[in-house]
């Protein structure tokens, strides 16, 4: 079978939607491994596909869309607004992409590798390396997931009275219902106190903001005398001012834990070279990131962690916000790619940082 751009374009787009057939799939890897000049091409149009997106979310990058989309048309056509002769789409597509690396999501930690340790004062610690997301079941029987480089601390004590628990970093919280023993974790002056229920907890020592996303039941959120009680679907933003709740799309924080699905990939894994230190997550511990309007400075703290590289940032950008959706295993290079597309930045890599500049 002989295929047209047309064709092509329609079946990456499956392949990144993750509704490409067997056949299908077996089509487009013999295109691709027909000429560099494809695989170029395909990679290429992952780029815009999902810079387009993330610009098709409207209600949420509405603040952005219109700049950001009039970037992405220069990019794609800057002769726009003079005679030119007509370009196919491929052609166009391969002007319009930043470069992008041939590395994609490989070997390294699954979600169900932690770091278990028990100190002479009966503490039990439980950690998540970089670049792996862990799971533990608790002595009552609570599941708690934890995100790259988090972890949780609970006493022998656990469960006497109350059951505490500590965290630095990001966990995901079922917790098993218990009216005699209440649930509470804190983090630096931050208390939640529940009883049975589900919620996300995102924070990193260090972060300017702790975030609490309450997936289902109630839970009473402490900070520094001030004490507010959530509902499903809504979230608790935890800064130096004070307790701020906002309605979310709360399963949406909490996908990260969830197993991935199978996927085919058309590029192979490979170590990277200019980046050494990093970390490439495996399949079943995907890289799962979402950005509702959030600055640089703490995007960059959060792929930081994910692929443990230094991500630095130059000039006056690191309060720019951005709303990014990345929950379908993008590498590195991609996110930073689609970052540099939406913003109008650029990043360069040298001596293992990486660095984001206008």
């Amino acid at each position: 079978m002989i295929m047209d751009e047309q064709d092509i374009i329609r079946l990456i787009q499956k392949q990144e939607e993750q509704t490409i057939t067997a056949t299908e799939y077996q089509q487009l890897k013999k295109w691709f491994d027909e000429s560099a000049d494809n695989q170029k091409t395909y990679r290429d149009y992952c780029v815009i596909y999902q810079g387009l997106k993330i610009e098709a979310d409207k209600q949420r990058f509405a603040n952005q869309e219109s700049a950001a989309w009039s970037r992405i048309k220069h990019r794609i056509n800057p002769f726009s607004g003079h005679n030119q002769p007509s370009h196919k789409v491929l052609t166009m597509l391969r002007y319009a992409a930043i470069i992008v690396f041939a590395l994609m999501i490989g070997g390294f930690v699954g979600h169900y590798l932690y770091q278990y340790h028990s100190t002479s004062k009966n503490i039990v610690s439980i950690y998540s390396p970089t670049g792996s997301k862990s799971f533990v079941t608790l002595p009552d029987g609570s599941q708690v997931w934890l995100n790259s480089g988090s972890s949780i601390a609970y006493d022998g004590d656990f469960g006497k009275k109350e059951r505490h628990v500590t965290i630095n970093g990001e966990g995901y919280f079922s917790v098993t219902k218990d009216k005699e023993h209440p649930f509470i974790v804190t983090s630096e002056g931050t208390s939640i106190k529940v009883l049975g229920t589900k919620f996300d907890m995102k924070a990193y020592k260090g972060d300017p903001c702790k975030r609490i996303t309450l997936v289902e039941g109630s839970l009473c959120v402490s900070h520094q005398g001030e004490e507010r009680i959530i509902k499903p679907n809504q979230q608790a933003l935890i800064l130096d001012k004070g307790i701020h709740i906002k309605d979310v799309p709360a399963k949406e924080y909490s996908s990260w834990i969830k197993e991935a699905r199978p996927e085919q990939n058309l590029v192979a894994t490979a170590h990277d070279k200019q980046l050494p230190s990093m970390i490439v997550p495996t399949q079943q511990s995907r890289t799962s990131l979402l950005f509702d309007n959030e600055p640089l400075s703490q995007i960059a703290k959060d792929l930081g962690r994910t692929f443990n590289v230094k991500i630095l940032i130059e000039g006056n950008i690191a309060d720019e916000v951005f709303y990014g959706d990345f929950r379908n295993g993008e590498n590195l290079y991609q996110i930073l790619d689609i970052i540099s597309l939406t913003g109008d930045m650029k990043y360069k890599i040298q001596q293992g940082c990486v660095t984001i500049y206008k």
